[in-house]
């Protein structure tokens, strides 16, 4: 039977896309240098390789470490007491490439078989210093020597396809994922059948709130599944630039596989509505694809979903869904989004564009003024508000009937009844959820959360028009504009938790405003980009340490 491609693998994809990086090294996909010398000392059945750039870079990047986290994260020792189990390090050309062959073949019945391919300065010393499992097993290529680390090293009359477009970086590495899948398939597929069992097991499937949750595991099963059935390599590729640190990744998949069907559809984009984002946020996203299309895909996926929520809640989820559903069809495929934690709660902001937004409003209204949000809460009645030149539809939710439908379905007491909707209040405000909408020029912004001030402030984002991006949002997001679905995230997590520590504070058992140290002054930004791009899924995620090294430093003193 035929899988939800979509639905079973959005947790995977999520982890795929946002796997690689960029920073200031954020971009296409640069291809690392590899002579021919080492080329040629790869075995033609290596399953995984990793090039060092060199052991000077390497010095670079670990001065880059130990500079903001000491000399605990000193890396080079460790690599040097490696190598020097079985060679003179000192005999080493530290401005060339070094290359680590690994062949996975055998790893079922034995161990892997590993290999360095060095760059050397003194051919004949260096040979004379090898010790090793099988010194006489060393292959010379050049100025490179292949040095086998366990048995069963032999250089081929081809080299590795693994060699080549390797992603460039200070590390870069290669996985033939498909040769390693295939070796370890039974154990994976015994692991598969272990966890199959656990699924069936009532108490280890069924959560507090009444809800099974077996058929949504089943899901992550057949997902992983379809991710092991469709791989091909995977590229990764880690580098240093200033204090910046990125990762890159590109993860293909084989023609004719169920992720290649996926990545077959038009290409989408997020630039006609990407300026109207509240760039000062905590978390800020930028989403390119065909939403019907994408939302049609998840169908099966929603579908088990809605199986696990209790009986009372189901049909007015399901028929909110159906709505949500035909607003994706009305949309032009690009929605950029904002999300902040303040004292007084969450608030959020998405912008969508479309060719028919009084088509989109109408339907928006017409599931506020029915009881559709019922799975939510209590609607308020939808009020109108002149907001700037903008009219705008505005109502609240009360979680209290979601929280009282929960409770209903599992043995909740009066004092965690009370507990729940303290936290409700705290989260979203003591008068509800906002939620309100409007729409202008082709966009329409829909605001959730936060009080008066915020909801003016989304909407002169909306009647202003769009602005410029940040250099790093769009360094990002032009690297993944033209694919079949793409993203762009920042998070500022010490904005985030500086906002979710102020507004928690007033909880029950939580430290008090003032007692802990204050993060408003701390910026630790992550950006991640990913796109589908025919058969390639690429991506990346930066970070600037010295970001992180404050960050850290400041949550040690909580």
């Amino acid at each position: 039977m035929k899988k939800n491609i979509l639905g079973a693998l959005l947790p995977f994809s999520a982890i795929l896309l946002t796997a690689a990086c960029g920073g200031e090294v954020i971009g296409g996909p640069a291809l690392a240098s590899v002579p021919d010398d080492l080329a040629a000392l790869v075995p033609p059945n290596t399953t995984l390789y990793i090039q060092l750039d060199s052991l000077d870079s390497l010095d670079e990047s670990q001065a880059l470490f130990t500079s903001e986290f000491g000399e605990q994260a000193a890396f080079r020792p460790v690599l040097d007491q490696m190598l020097g189990e079985v060679m003179d390090v000192d005999l080493i050309d530290t401005t060339r490439p070094i290359g680590v062959t690994i062949d996975l073949s055998s790893a079922m019945s034995g161990p892997p078989i590993v290999a360095f391919v060095v760059p050397v300065r003194d051919t004949d010393g260096f040979l004379g210093s090898l010790s090793g499992p099988d010194p006489s097993a060393a292959a010379v290529e050049g100025t490179y020597v292949g040095v086998p680390i366990s048995p069963g090293y032999v250089r081929g009359e081809e080299t590795s396809p693994l060699t080549d477009s390797l992603l460039a970086g200070d590390l870069s590495v290669r996985a033939d994922l498909a040769a390693i899948i295939e070796v370890f398939d039974p154990m994976i597929q015994d692991g598969i059948e272990q966890m199959g069992m656990e699924f069936d097991d009532p108490q280890m499937t069924a959560l507090a709130v009444g809800m099974e949750i077996a058929p949504i595991l089943d899901l992550y099963v057949d997902g992983f599944q379809s991710f092991m059935d469709s791989a091909e390599t995977l590229d990764l590729a880690l580098e240093a630039d200033g204090s910046q640190l990125g990762l890159r990744m590109a993860f293909t998949v084989a023609e004719g596989s169920e992720l290649a069907e996926f990545a077959a559809g038009a290409t989408s984009g997020v630039r006609d509505v990407a300026g109207y984002v509240d760039q000062d946020s905590a978390i800020v996203f930028l989403m390119g694809l065909d939403s019907g299309a994408m939302y049609d895909s998840m169908q099966p996926y929603m579908d088990t979903i809605f199986g696990i929520y209790p009986e009372v809640m189901r049909d007015s989820l399901m028929a909110y869904m159906d709505s949500y559903q035909e607003i994706m069809h009305l949309l032009d495929g690009g929605m950029a989004g904002s999300m902040d934690i303040q004292p007084g709660g969450m608030r959020f902001s998405y912008y969508m564009a479309s060719d028919d937004t009084e088509a989109v409003i109408a339907k928006m209204t017409e599931m506020f003024n029915s009881d559709m949000l019922d799975f939510m809460g209590e609607a308020s009645e939808p009020e109108t508000l002149e907001i700037g030149g903008l009219t705008v539809m505005r109502s609240r939710i009360d979680f209290g009937n979601m929280v009282a439908a929960l409770s209903t379905e599992t043995e909740v007491d009066a004092t965690e009844l009370e507990a729940m909707n303290d936290m409700m209040a705290t989260i979203y405000g003591p008068d509800g959820l906002q939620m309100a909408f409007a729409a202008s020029d082709g966009v329409i912004a829909f605001i959730g959360g936060g009080d008066e001030d915020y909801l003016r402030k989304a909407c002169a984002n909306l009647e202003r028009g769009p602005m410029e991006l940040s250099a790093d949002l769009e360094r990002a997001l032009s690297s993944v504009e033209g694919g079949r679905m793409s993203f762009v995230m920042r998070m500022d997590f010490a904005r985030y938790m500086g906002g979710t520590i102020a507004m928690m504070s007033s909880m029950p058992g939580m430290p008090p405003a003032g007692s802990v140290p204050d993060l408003s002054g701390q910026s630790a930004n992550i950006l991640m980009h990913g796109v589908v791009d025919g058969l390639v899924w690429r991506g990346g995620v930066s970070v600037d340490l010295k970001e992180i090294s404050a960050f850290a430093s400041a949550m040690g003193d909580l």
